[in-house]
């Protein structure tokens, strides 16, 4: 159950470390974290671990369907995590710093100096471009010696 627990923090972690430092210890003005917020979030956390719990223990019996009690579970943590990511429901948290008005997520950059995708194309294609255009062919020293180049 501990890792299942764990997942569910993550989880919360995933969403809502976009607006909001995690994990969540300390209210926007620095002191401890309020006690409603601290019981919603721990609440979501039980729904969700539960919720994944008992689906993972009923996925044997449930041949054509998803145990109802369990996916109620995950529905309810689910949508109040999407309301508190909305802005529907502000948690009294200290929140992270925003940089302008620009929408925080996932930064993905190359660190390479040189593209690999045009590395690759430079290596298997010709001078005119063409990846399958024609070629002039050697054969390799044993197909020579065996005949298998005519």
């Amino acid at each position: 159950m501990a890792s299942y627990v764990q997942d569910a923090s993550d989880e919360i972690d995933a969403v809502l470390g976009f607006m909001y430092e995690t994990p969540i210890v300390q209210s926007s003005d620095g002191s401890a974290l309020s006690r409603p917020v601290s019981l919603m979030l721990k609440r979501i956390n039980r729904y969700l671990a539960s919720g994944r719990y008992i689906m993972a223990v009923a996925s044997s019996g449930e041949d054509t369907e998803t145990h109802a009690y369990a996916n109620r579970l995950i529905r309810e943590a689910t949508d109040a995590l999407k309301q508190i990511s909305s802005g529907k429901i502000d948690l009294d948290a200290k929140k992270v710093p925003l940089s302008g008005d620009a929408a925080q997520g996932p930064a993905i950059r190359n660190a390479e100096a040189h593209s690999n995708v045009d590395a690759f194309y430079a290596n298997f294609t010709g001078a005119d471009g063409m990846m399958f255009g024609p070629r002039t062919f050697s054969p390799a020293p044993y197909e020579v010696e065996r005949g298998w180049n005519r």
